[in-house]
């Protein structure tokens, strides 16, 4: 199990903490793998970090061109962390 922390710009980040998007694709350069733990930070191109972050697990990761996930990128499968 690793721990990432990763840049999420304030639209995404406002999806994920309301619940409403439950997935994260991102450039599958980090080695993500399932039972990881995402940390969403928000971040603002005019501010920088905003000091916001979201906990979430990795339960399903899609790597799989022939379901049109792009070469070196990955769909992550999320669910609210208990803290």
């Amino acid at each position: 199990m690793l721990v990432h922390h990763l840049k999420t710009l304030p639209e995404f980040f406002e999806a994920i903490a309301s619940g409403v998007k439950k997935f994260e694709v991102r450039k599958d350069d980090c080695d993500y793998g399932v039972a990881d733990i995402l940390v969403l930070e928000e971040w603002s191109p005019e501010k920088g970090y905003t000091g916001r972050h979201e906990r979430r697990d990795v339960d399903y990761i899609l790597r799989d061109e022939k379901f049109g996930v792009k070469r070196g990128f990955c769909i992550m499968s999320i669910s609210k962390r208990e803290q």
